[in-house]
């Protein structure tokens, strides 16, 4: 069977429905590798917020030995550890709570993807 088309040739139809085939091929390909890109890129910002967090933490966690240090000597102030402390521990629960919800977005349904998670199968 064959395709007739006034500016060409007969063209068989397995010739069309093959040169069809690899352009949607291509097409899938390069939907593929931008999803990908895109999937990388989350990775790499889940990452460094991962690093952000790690480096406001000890921050916070030098604050808390310093407040400790404090209270431990004679005469010290126990309202102001109290205040000082639950300043330090709230602001650990935020930057906790940033990083939490960066890790739900990762695994959570992408909109793109009717799979599930983000995640790998293997992770």
């Amino acid at each position: 069977m064959c395709i007739r088309d006034r500016n060409i040739e007969r063209v068989p139809v397995r010739e069309v429905h093959e040169e069809e085939a690899k352009i949607e091929l291509h097409k899938i390909s390069e939907e593929h590798e931008k999803l990908i890109d895109v999937i990388l890129e989350e990775e790499d910002q889940l990452i460094d917020s991962h690093k952000r967090h790690i480096d406001a933490i000890m921050e916070l966690s030098k604050t808390e030995m310093s407040l400790l240090q404090e209270v431990s000597k004679p005469g010290s102030d126990i309202d102001e550890y109290v205040k000082g402390l639950n300043s330090i521990l709230e602001h650990k629960l935020e930057i906790i709570s940033v990083l939490r919800s960066r890790c739900l977005l990762y695994t959570s349904p992408s909109p793109r993807d009717q799979r599930g998670s983000r995640m790998p199968s293997s992770a």
